[in-house]
């Protein structure tokens, strides 16, 4: 939720309330039917709960409007804003955890990005 915080602010001022609100929404309801259709293929029944789809939307929208920002990885580690982007992404496509939702969150990320 601390990514929220910095991003949204960033993002409510770039869109505006209104389309910021209908962004977070629509990416993150998206996102949650995406984990959900792709857990249905393997499961009878299945649950999800979260945010996590809006904010890799978020995070996507924002790399794709200042790229190069930079961002402090762990308060220490100076990052530009791609690099971290790319490597959270990288590591839902081909490190996925088990009871994650990796799916959500890389159509979240896909979102963002369509959405800009």
């Amino acid at each position: 939720m601390m990514t929220l915080f910095f991003f949204g602010r960033q993002m409510e001022q770039f869109l505006g309330l209104g389309r910021y609100l209908a962004f977070y929404m629509l990416s993150g309801t998206g996102a949650a039917a995406a984990q959900v259709a792709s857990c249905g293929q393997r499961q009878a029944s299945t649950q999800c709960l979260g945010a996590s789809g809006g904010v890799y939307a978020q995070i996507a929208c924002v790399t794709c409007i200042m790229p190069t920002m930079t961002v402090y990885l762990y308060m220490l580690l100076p990052v530009p804003l791609w690099v971290l982007t790319c490597g959270l992404v990288s590591l839902d496509v081909f490190y996925p955890k088990q009871g994650q939702a990796n799916i959500s969150h890389v159509f979240g990320a896909g979102s963002g990005v369509m959405l800009w």
